[in-house]
């Protein structure tokens, strides 16, 4: 039986590479994968016959498969359902540099494909992958699925979500021309749940986004309010205040020192 066994692993491995092209390379990675692990019960099969070689390069780098993969949802689906088929644990970390490349390729269509492929496997349901969804989709001239995405994951309990990830949705109405939801989620949402628990807005960035969308739906009292609430909060450095503070000061050391 065991003789029998190591014949279909080297007959398998020894055809995959004629049956290889540029959209099933993860398939094919996969499958060496699976004969990696079944032939580990027979250690001679990687010498039978000379057909079966596999090394440890054959490890799937998933980053030049999803760079280079046609822009189809079912592609990149079927693609990585092929590569964890026969993974024994989910490979978040492989994944999470994969993500780190398309960032840096502004691929952000792929990117907001293979976060919903992974939160459709229950695999990273962190609030750092949602803000990721939301920031790719807007790239992607989305924003009205970020909004959808806030409203259906986010908005429903904004105690565990972080500022940064807040004045990131806030931004993205801002820059969406979406001010009556900034206004709302402002008003009903941040103000009223993160104020609540001592959580007060850490920039002034996020409070000149809120004047700007009341001055702009004629919302005079509410941004008097606003001004007369976070005054304190006017007088602190904005974090590009400090910045350009930085670069002045390296600026004129460096007048000094010449």
């Amino acid at each position: 039986m065991a003789v029998f066994w190591r014949r279909c692993w080297a007959s398998m491995a020894s055809s995959l590479d004629f049956m290889v092209d540029k959209q099933s390379s993860l398939a094919l990675t996969a499958c060496k994968s699976f004969i990696r692990s079944a032939s580990s019960c027979f250690p001679d099969v990687s010498s039978f016959g000379g057909m079966v070689q596999i090394a440890s390069e054959d490890a799937w780098n998933p980053i030049p498969d999803l760079l280079n993969l046609e822009d189809s949802k079912e592609v990149v689906y079927s693609t990585l359902d092929a590569w964890v088929a026969f993974e024994q644990d989910f490979p978040l970390a492989s994944l999470k540099q994969a993500l780190t490349a398309l960032e840096k390729e502004e691929q952000w269509h792929r990117i907001v494909q293979v976060i919903k492929w992974m939160l459709s496997k229950g695999q990273g349901t962190t609030m750092k992958t949602y803000e990721q969804l939301v920031c790719a989709l807007e790239k992607d001239n989305r924003a009205e699925e970020a909004h959808r995405i806030w409203q259906k994951k986010i908005a429903h309990d904004l105690q565990p979500v972080p500022w940064r990830f807040c004045h990131l949705m806030l931004a993205i109405y801002y820059r969406n021309n979406m001010l009556d939801r900034l206004v709302k989620v402002w008003t009903y949402s941040l103000f009223k749940e993160l104020e609540a628990c001592g959580r007060k807005p850490p920039s002034k960035d996020i409070i000149w986004k809120v004047e700007d969308a009341y001055e702009v739906l004629g919302l005079q009292e509410e941004k008097k309010a606003l001004l007369d609430k976070y005054k304190d909060l006017y007088n602190k450095p904005s974090r590009n205040d400090r910045r350009k503070g930085s670069k002045s000061r390296n600026t004129e050391m460096n007048k000094t020192s010449g």
